[in-house]
């Protein structure tokens, strides 16, 4: 009997002091009951920078209600989440304000990263959105060559690419499946077309390719050229060269976290939460830690906290 008195009182004091503990922890939760609703688009670096915000967040004391890589890569879904009161926060990137400023000047984010962080950041303040600090990273389009063939052929930048096409060199592309719009958007291969005589005919240009980048290291079917993003993790892996674009032809696309102004207002300590986060992601950065993701098999949440923990953000 003592038995099963004694067993009884450890029980209640267990469970006391796991309500006690959750009391404690409650103390120290900014907005309990008040998730911050985050969300981020189901791309690599969708997944790998929305988990590492979502830490972020919860390390500094916030409920979070995320929904990390489950955003179609789309900003107007995104923005009009937060404008319709759908979102608190998500993660974009600063060239896509060419598609939602209406006459924008294109040659502002054609310049340089602040230019285009700071002209899309002015615009969207009037639509309650707040970008905060953006990557010294540019993530836009672009094309990818072995690097076999990029010394074989001195090819280093689109304007050399072209220049290889004039002189009657076969050129074929694949266009990765979701990169469809490359053959229409002004700051694609029509743009390139203009600034760099990247005249590429229709039959030589195959789209919706699943897998263009293993395509390409497999020469399957002549393809030499495929489509990529500057930070794209499988382009690292395999050994790509990425074609440089002196013209900027495709804009700047440096990645930023983005709050509402209604939130940021409640919780101001948002606004320079990821301040020294977000500066430290050069493209070497974030190519690799996009890698680790997208070619290593390593989860979303475990690139996001070893990175965190490495450079101390944790620490209080």
């Amino acid at each position: 009997m003592m038995k099963k008195f004694n067993i009884l009182l450890l029980v209640l004091a267990m469970a006391l002091f796991s309500l006690t503990g959750c009391k404690s922890e409650s103390k120290d939760v900014k907005n309990p009951g008040e998730p911050i609703r985050f969300g981020s688009q189901n791309d690599e670096e969708g997944y790998v920078l929305g988990a590492m915000m979502q830490q972020m967040l919860e390390h500094n004391g916030y409920e979070v209600d995320a929904k990390v890589g489950q955003l179609v890569n789309n900003t107007s879904l995104m923005r009009g989440s937060i404008m319709e009161d759908q979102l608190d926060m998500t993660l974009d990137y600063t060239g896509r304000g060419l598609m939602f400023i209406e006459g924008v000047d294109q040659t502002l984010y054609q310049k340089d990263e602040k230019t285009a962080y700071e002209t899309t950041k002015e615009a969207d303040k009037e639509n309650g959105i707040i970008w905060l600090t953006y990557a010294p990273a540019n993530n836009t389009d672009a094309l990818c060559v072995t690097k076999e063939f990029s010394e074989k052929n001195n090819v280093k930048s689109l304007k050399d690419l072209g220049d290889y096409i004039k002189q009657g060199n076969p050129v074929k592309l694949a266009i990765q499946s979701g990169y469809e719009y490359y053959t229409s958007a002004p700051t694609t291969l029509p743009g390139w077309k203009a600034a760099y005589g990247l005249d590429i005919p229709e039959k030589d240009i195959i789209t919706g390719i699943a897998d263009a980048r293993t395509a390409l290291a497999q020469g399957t079917d002549g393809i030499n050229v495929v489509t990529t993003s500057t930070t794209n993790g499988l382009t690292k892996a395999f050994d790509f060269v990425i074609l440089d674009d002196p013209d900027h032809v495709s804009p700047f696309y440096s990645p930023a976290p983005l709050v509402s102004a209604k939130v940021l207002e409640k919780y101001p300590d948002l606004e320079h939460m990821f301040d020294k986060m977000f500066a430290s992601l050069d493209k070497d950065t974030l190519t690799t830690l996009n890698a680790k993701f997208e070619e290593e098999g390593v989860s979303e949440v475990d690139v996001a906290k070893e990175y965190l923990e490495q450079n101390n953000y944790f620490e209080d």
